[in-house]
């Protein structure tokens, strides 16, 4: 549902979501011009939707929070890869931004844990006129020359929701699958049958990601004999999905097999 704020515009969750994305690290006239409206009424906004900005003064990322452990070339930094393009945001002032559901807070401690980090998790609640309190965990770091190899590794912009990544870069297999694991993590969700059994495996994103999400299951197919489905919604978004326990064992025997850090919550149901 869309939302007003003085002088009336309309708040739509696209563009909700976008001033998440971008007002925390990103520039804030080029924002404000994005979406139609003056810099004071963004300001308004962002304190209404409680989105603060992480930049100094000076317009410039906090110093620290290094991050130069995703470029190790292992496949646990391939699965924060695939989180991170999932459920993350790489700025173009250096700086990485992920939002997790208070349930998820493990998680953002792994990833902590992996680049050896003390960045502190902050708890936010966010809620609305016309919804139920939503508690999250928000991790920020800040690594210049990080985040820009891999936004050139990924051909990352700034709107990462209507403008998936490239990865033609994932030629490895296990390197590939290790992304795979991250971005599902991230971005996906187990279904259960009436026996509360997982039954299916599903990613719902943007329709731009069509293509993105059919190139994941080609490679599926052929280098793990993987099966997908993908269709596009009423909505507009592209759905893909995974059927077939032998399907699940194999992506769980891959997590087991290679120490990825995959989330529990989600993968201890696949037995």
């Amino acid at each position: 549902m869309s939302q007003l704020i003085k002088p009336q515009i309309k708040w739509t969750p696209e563009k909700i979501q976008l001033l998440k994305d971008e007002y925390p690290s990103g520039d804030k006239s080029k924002l404000a011009e994005r979406l139609g409206i003056k810099r004071s009424t963004l300001k308004d906004a962002a304190k209404r939707f409680k989105v603060k900005c992480l930049l100094r003064p000076n317009g410039h990322p906090p110093r620290g929070h290094k991050a130069k452990e995703l470029l190790n070339d292992t496949l646990e930094s391939y699965y924060w890869h695939g989180f991170i393009m999932a459920d993350g945001h790489i700025t173009n002032k250096g700086g990485i931004l992920i939002t997790l559901a208070e349930k998820d807070k493990e998680q953002l401690e792994n990833l902590k844990l992996f680049l050896n980090v003390d960045q502190p998790i902050v708890h936010k609640i966010y809620s609305t006129t016309y919804s139920e309190a939503t508690k999250s965990v928000h991790l920020a770091l800040f690594d210049v020359d990080t985040c820009n190899k891999l936004r050139e590794k990924y051909n990352v912009t700034n709107n990462k929701t209507t403008n998936p990544p490239n990865l033609d870069s994932l030629q490895n297999q296990e390197k590939f699958m290790s992304f795979f694991i991250g971005f599902f993590d991230g971005d996906g969700c187990f279904g259960r049958d009436y026996k509360n059994k997982v039954s299916m495996m599903k990613i719902e994103c943007h329709g731009s990601w069509y293509s993105t999400l059919e190139s994941m299951g080609i490679k599926l197919k052929e280098l793990f004999d993987i099966g997908s489905t993908l269709k596009m919604t009423k909505r507009g978004h592209a759905c893909f999905r995974i059927y077939k326990k032998s399907n699940f064992i194999k992506l769980k025997n891959f997590i087991h097999d290679n120490n990825i850090p995959a989330m529990k919550r989600k993968w201890d149901g696949v037995i």
